[in-house]
């Protein structure tokens, strides 16, 4: 997997400019790391990547029904299970838990004057807390220590262009990214008309393509389709 730095250096060479010892070494080079950065966007959004997926998981506390994903970030996504399900799994009674109708549903219930806690059987997001992780409500309150993992997908945070993210791997393949940020570097220079930096999309999107091809045939989850 390569790193930011190493990924900026190839959108570079693909412009005929001279390599750069950090992101930070010029302003064309930090122009081209912001580049690499909106693509990197682009292709975490387009796929749930074997790359970015990780467990969070919570160990409620008797009478508390609020918690934090701690790490999951602003742009984070529940993965599903085989069923269509999201998988959030409370591993110490071997139970799915459910997302509630709404959110309002999931008000009315936690502030009803007669609800007695419980074995928490529903979650809802309930917004973001000061970190940039999400909130989650459980229903019913727990009556004790349950383990809740969130199998989710995490992206990773826009990489710095003042070096201090030179060695940072970029965790969704590399090649979409380079090409993506290239075509976009082409497109600003605006010095071909639109032909070029069109070619250099389409490059892009094939390899977007392949890669999700790929990460796809390597995974389990996706959904099977059966006549009956």
């Amino acid at each position: 997997m390569a790193t930011y730095l190493s990924v900026v250096n190839s959108v570079l060479r693909r412009l005929r400019e001279r390599e750069a010892s950090s992101v930070n070494n010029t302003f064309y080079s930090r122009l081209v790391g912001e580049l690499v950065n909106d693509v990197k966007r682009e292709v975490e959004d387009a796929h749930n990547w074997t790359h970015l997926r990780d467990t969070v998981q919570i160990a409620t506390q008797n009478g508390t029904f609020r918690y934090s994903l701690t790490g999951a970030g602003r742009r984070f996504r529940i993965l599903e299970d085989y069923s269509g399900r999201p998988s959030v799994f409370n591993d110490t009674d071997d139970l799915t838990l459910k997302k509630a109708p709404s959110s309002r549903w999931m008000t009315r219930q936690l502030n009803d004057n007669d609800i007695s806690p419980g074995r928490p059987e529903w979650f809802d997001i309930n917004g973001f807390d000061d970190n940039g992780d999400p909130i989650v409500d459980f229903y019913d309150i727990p009556d004790a220590t349950y383990e809740i993992n969130f199998d989710i997908i995490a992206p990773q945070d826009d990489l710095s262009t003042n070096g201090d993210d030179d060695d940072t791997v970029i965790k969704v393949p590399s090649q979409p990214v380079i090409l993506g940020a290239w075509s976009r570097s082409i497109y600003e220079r605006g010095e071909d008309n639109g032909y070029l930096s069109d070619l250099a999309y389409r490059d892009f999107q094939a390899a977007l393509a392949d890669a999700i091809s790929w990460d796809m045939s390597n995974s389990s989850d996706n959904r099977n389709w059966y006549v009956v």
